[in-house]
């Protein structure tokens, strides 16, 4: 099995890393700002080809006033929307190679094996935001009203970021 060479925790420690050390350079940078969230989002794959790293945001109060100013388009309406935010954080040059290496690791299965692969490389965002979440939270680098999500088009990965209780509050329309 091609997956079985990749090891899934040492991703899933890069990830969790990637979030934590850009949460926390952004409140290094701007002390004044509350951050309220942060977002792996624009997850892109082709089955049986590439598979992307996705885009980090940072979420701040101030972010959303400024993204909404001169649109249509309200703090709140995009609040859950981390493409519109003004903090986004490009892959490094680590974060593409373990994208090629999860690449590599669905090659050779044919569809489903390269499905299976990429199902797991996006759980394991919301898996890493988790534990980013419960690091800078308990590190006071924010509150405990920050959110770590993983956000896909579908919104799947939403309620696998969460726990019953922050996805009932923020996002009702998930919840059971």
């Amino acid at each position: 099995m091609p997956s079985a060479s990749l090891d899934w925790l040492a991703l899933e420690t890069h990830i969790c890393g990637r979030m934590v050390d850009e949460v926390r350079t952004y409140r290094q940078r701007h002390p004044e700002q509350h951050v309220y969230a942060a977002a792996f989002h624009v997850f892109y794959g082709e089955t049986g080809g590439v598979i992307y790293w996705p885009a980090l945001s940072v979420g701040t109060e101030a972010g959303l006033i400024e993204a909404s100013a001169g649109s249509s388009f309200s703090p709140d309406d995009l609040r859950w929307s981390p493409a519109d935010w003004p903090v986004m954080v490009d892959p490094s040059a680590d974060d593409e190679a373990w994208a090629a290496r999860v690449q590599q690791a669905a090659v050779g299965g044919g569809d489903e094996e390269w499905e299976a692969v990429c199902d797991r490389f996006l759980r394991t965002f919301a898996l890493a935001a988790k534990d980013a979440r419960r690091m800078l939270i308990s590190s006071d680098v924010v509150d405990e009203t920050f959110l770590a999500l993983a956000i896909d088009e579908e919104w799947q990965l939403i309620p696998l970021s969460l726990t019953p209780e922050q996805l009932h509050a923020h996002f009702p329309e998930l919840a059971p």
